[in-house]
């Protein structure tokens, strides 16, 4: 993704400055993620892109998914994660 891409780390902590700033932050429903059953992902995701998900990626290093979408080693466990109260 690089420098200057749109999705980056920095980005949460911007959100979250701001919503603080404006006082909103306090008032929000904060949830722990807690992790789903994997077959539940196929409902949003095709196979081909789960069994990719799940391959190998080294801790420090990226692999593009396309070329404006890239994971890591965290890719999938983060795609099992959800904060609904539905599952």
């Amino acid at each position: 993704m690089g420098a200057g891409h749109p999705e980056c780390p920095e980005r949460l902590l911007a959100i979250k400055r701001a919503l603080k700033g404006q006082g909103l932050w306090d008032k929000l429903n904060h949830k722990n993620a807690k992790p789903v059953a994997g077959d539940l992902l196929s409902l949003a995701h095709s196979e081909s892109l789960l069994h990719r998900l799940k391959q190998p990626v080294f801790e420090a290093d990226y692999d593009y998914i396309d070329p404006d979408t890239c994971m890591n080693a965290h890719t999938y466990e983060a795609a099992l994660l959800h904060c609904s109260d539905r599952f």
